[in-house]
This record gives structure tokens, sequence and C-alpha cells, in this order.
């Protein structure tokens, strides 16, 4: 498992494989942690073909390094820190501070590239700095927990994934845990979640805690701001298990709670009561269904939109095809106009 918690760093004295450490020893026993991280030391050495006392060495110079620290569960084992994470603001401090030690600063380079090669198969990705994608659910889930602790102020949220019932009981549970502890919790959802009984009661539960909740037809994408410091957006708006973007960068995060600053005010805050279907229109959903279908958008877009299946989209544009008596999409966004429920698609 990736972790990203800060570990011990080098201090500018250290050296990166230098010294009673060979570069090339240090890899093998960290290819070694990396493909079994349950191995002791005596595991490592016989696997390297090492000694046992180099391999110790070896494995001190890698925990100084911060690119490894012995695992917090019982057993024995090991966690890993991406070279890159751990090793990335040393390097930028060396470049300034001992600009005149280019062949010690080559060095540590190289060693930081190699070490970085072992960890090509874990689904880790450093894409620039305050940028990384996460690939594998257990590493979102395991940022997500770290994020959770972290937090002193406020989590900012656009929920666009219709909750199950063991998800929704977790959620409460971590909720409450945040509340207790002072934490703000916004959040904007789907206004068709509020339209399924057992999800309302989840969100009215949610309201009484002390969330703060607000309903849109549609929302852009699922997102995640802590304390207007990190953003987690998905990496995959389809695919919910597809993976992660944790986004550090000070202005494209100002730039994600501002959206949702906007996006709040032009939200409705929650009623203790289900919503009534209007008697005369289309509810918000239909209409925003409309909307997005008078544009031009295929129906797979229309459905990540308003947090829909893309089955109940096609059912909810062929009911109001049977109200409106249309015979084609395009003519069903005509008599839609006509009515004055969505602008005209010539306008």
């Amino acid at each position: 498992m990736i972790a990203y918690h800060d570990r011990m760093r080098p201090g500018p004295t250290e050296t990166f494989g230098r010294g009673d450490v060979r570069g090339d020893v240090l890899i093998a026993v960290l290819e070694a942690v990396v493909a079994q991280q349950w191995l002791d030391a005596a595991g490592i050495a016989a696997v390297c073909g090492l000694d046992e006392k180099v391999v110790r060495t070896s494995l001190d110079h890698l925990v100084n390094l911060g690119v490894i620290s012995p695992s917090d569960d019982e057993e024995p084992g090991w966690r890993l820190i991406h070279p890159r994470a751990a090793l990335g603001g040393l390097l930028a401090e060396r470049e300034k501070l001992a600009s005149f030690h280019m062949d010690e600063l080559a060095d540590a380079r190289l060693l930081v590239d190699r070490l970085s090669g072992v960890f090509g198969g874990t689904g880790l990705h450093l894409d620039s700095p305050g940028i990384v994608t996460l690939h594998r659910r257990e590493q979102v889930m395991e940022r997500l927990a770290e994020l959770g602790r972290d937090v002193r102020d406020e989590v900012c949220s656009f929920v666009t994934t219709q909750p199950s019932v063991e998800a929704a009981a977790e959620g409460r549970g971590l909720d409450q845990g945040l509340l207790e502890r002072g934490v703000t919790l916004r959040m904007i959802c789907i206004e068709a979640f509020y339209r399924d009984a057992a999800v309302a009661h989840h969100l009215l539960d949610s309201v009484s805690m002390g969330v703060k909740i607000r309903t849109r037809p549609t929302l852009p994408t699922r997102l995640l701001v802590f304390d207007r410091r990190v953003a987690v957006i998905p990496l995959d708006s389809e695919v919910a298990a597809e993976g992660a973007v944790v986004v550090e960068h000070s202005s494209i995060v100002h730039l994600f709670h501002s959206l949702f600053e906007l996006v709040w005010k032009d939200s409705q805050p929650l009623t203790a009561k289900v919503p009534p279907s209007p008697l005369d229109g289309p509810r918000p959903m239909e209409l925003a269904i409309l909307n997005m279908l008078a544009l031009g958008h295929k129906d797979e877009a229309i459905a990540r939109a308003t947090g829909q299946s893309t089955r109940t989209v096609r059912r909810v544009v062929a009911g109001i095809a049977v109200t409106l008596d249309a015979r084609s999409r395009f003519d069903l966004a005509l008599r839609a106009a006509a009515r004055g429920w969505i602008d005209s698609p010539f306008e």
C-alpha cells in the first residue's frame, strides 16, 4: 500500500546510495520489498542473495531516504512511499543550496529515477507538483481516510452517485465523527436522489445531525474539497471505481472551491418533505433532461450529468414524448419550447 504521510527525510549532509551502501544494492533491496512487503531482513537477504548485515544497512538507508517505513501493523513488513514524493522537495532544495555539487546532484537524480522505476506497477502516478493520479480503489480510499483524519474546518462535496443503504449508513457514521470535531459539512446532491424514499430518509437524517445539504437537477462531476486545501475528483466520471485525481495545487483547488460556491448559491436547501410533482409542466429533473436534449446531448451524457441511468433517461424522454404527442426527439424539443418549458433550439 502506498503511503502519503510525511516521513523522515535525509538531511543536507546525507547521501543517495554512496558510501557504505551502493545504489544497485538499494535497488535490489527495494525491489524485494515492493514484491513482498512482509519480508524481514533475513527473508530479503535470502531473496537477493546478499549478506543480512548489508540488507539491514540498506533498509535503514531506504527508511532514512523516506522511501519505506516499518509497517504499523503487528506483523512485520513495510509501507512504501513513492520516491518522487519522498525526495522531490529535497532535490529542489539541493539545486538551490548546493548547485556547485553537480556530480552529487546527478547521482541523486539517477537514483530517484531508478527507485521510481520500481514503482511502475503500483498504479500510482505523479503527474506534476500538486497533482497525483490514483488508479486503484484501495489507494483512493486510503487517501480519503487520511484527508478525513486531517481535515479541520470544512468538507464540501458534489454527490452524483446515489448511495446504497449500506454506504449511506457508513457515511453517516463518518459524518458524525467529523461534526463532533467541529468540521462543517456541505453537500450538494442530485435532486432525483431525494425522490427515492430510502435515500430521502438518509438525507434527512444527515440534516438532523448537522450536515448542510442542497439539491439541484444536475451536477458537473463528483467532487470533494477539504479545507480549501485539497480537491479530489474522479479519474473517469463514467466509472465510479476507476480511480481519482488528488489536487493540492492552490490555484486549482481555489477554482474547484469557487465552482462549489457558485453551484451552492444556485441550489435548493433540503426541505422536510419530498417536493411534490408539479401539476403543470415537467419536474425539475425532467426539465433538466429536456434542456440537455434540446442542446443535442446524447443519452449517456445526460445520464452522467443528472445522476440517472441511461435507461431512466430514455424512459423519461419517452414518457414526455407521449404526453406531448411528439413524433421525434426534435419534435419533442419544439413542443416543449412551444409550451415555454425550455428555450427554443433555434435561438
